[in-house]
């Protein structure tokens, strides 16, 4: 977890993918979410984007391994489960901190380039873990359609950049629930 943390501060990102995947694919060996719990996105910036990270892998490697990894289908879909159960309370956070990283890229905008870059970062990473959530099926399609983060938000990230690609992606899985 150090490693992960650390990864995450210094903005390794190639580092922080190989670490939060092999915690996820302990977390789904383990069949329980523990150590997602472990990475508490509201403690800091290099939190969070662990965490987000970590979100997204879990679903990913939960709807189409990387790899075979080699546990009882007990585990994965129990894992599954306790992440459904939490589904509206992880999209009611995810929204939360997509609005908190929209606000510090506006505010940050004209006079700390590097803040509103980071922040915008943030934002991205936000609706990539969202996005891999409505691909894997973790998020109902009543739950996603009601959620500005796939709506608004979504929408609103189109018109950036930075964001656009990671807003469209989510934007689609959202749509593909519904169908």
């Amino acid at each position: 977890l150090a490693a992960t943390r650390e990864a995450a501060a210094r903005g390794w990102q190639a580092g922080l993918i190989q670490l939060c995947l092999a915690c996820a694919v302990t977390a789904i060996r383990a069949g329980e979410t523990t150590l997602l719990a472990a990475f508490d996105g509201n403690a800091s910036a290099v939190e969070r984007l662990a965490a987000l990270q970590l979100l997204a892998l879990v679903a990913e490697e939960l709807h189409s391994p990387a790899s075979k990894i080699s546990v009882a289908p007990a585990r994965p879909a129990a894992l599954r489960a306790a992440l459904v159960s939490q589904a509206d309370a992880t999209l009611a956070t995810l929204h939360r901190w997509f609005e908190e990283a929209a606000a510090a890229a506006a505010a940050s905008q004209r006079l700390q380039p590097a803040q509103a870059e980071a922040a915008a970062h943030s934002a991205a990473a936000v609706l990539r873990a969202v996005g891999a959530w409505c691909a894997c099926g973790l998020l109902g399609a009543e739950s996603a359609a009601a959620s500005p983060l796939l709506s608004r938000c979504a929408a609103g990230a189109l018109a950036n950049s930075r964001t656009a690609v990671d807003a469209a992606e989510a934007a689609c899985a959202a749509i593909e629930l519904a169908e």
